[in-house]
Formats: C-alpha cells, structure tokens, sequence
C-alpha cells in the first residue's frame, strides 16, 4: 500500500469555493495521470492558522494494480 498526500495554502480572505476547486483539480489531475490507482482509503483535515492562512491536507492510501 502506499500513500499520496496533497497540501495547500490559501489566504483566509480567498473564496472557498475557488480554493476547494484547486485542490479537486490537483487530485483529479494526479488519478487522471495514475489510471492504475485502486483508492483503500482518504483523509481531509483543515487548519486556519493566526498568520492568517487556511490549509487543506488530503491523504490517499492506494494500491497500483500490474
């Protein structure tokens, strides 16, 4: 089993919705690029922090099918 993780930061005052649809993209980019991805399990955790930035983290725990 191995694990992918994606991360961004944003500004706290960015729209959300703009935000969330980047990182969609960038995970959607990553299975598109992978076609032999079987997903076992996610995780999404955020954060806003005092120096005024929101942060996502999403985990992927995959397997590669030969």
């Amino acid at each position: 089993m191995k694990i992918k993780v994606f991360h961004k930061d944003e500004a706290l005052f960015a729209r959300s919705e703009k935000f969330a649809s980047l990182v969609e993209q960038e995970i959607n980019a990553w299975l598109d690029a992978h076609p032999r991805v079987k997903i076992i399990e996610t995780r999404q955790a955020e954060s806003r922090g005092r120096l005024q930035t929101w942060s996502i983290w999403v985990w992927i725990w995959y397997e590669e099918s030969a």
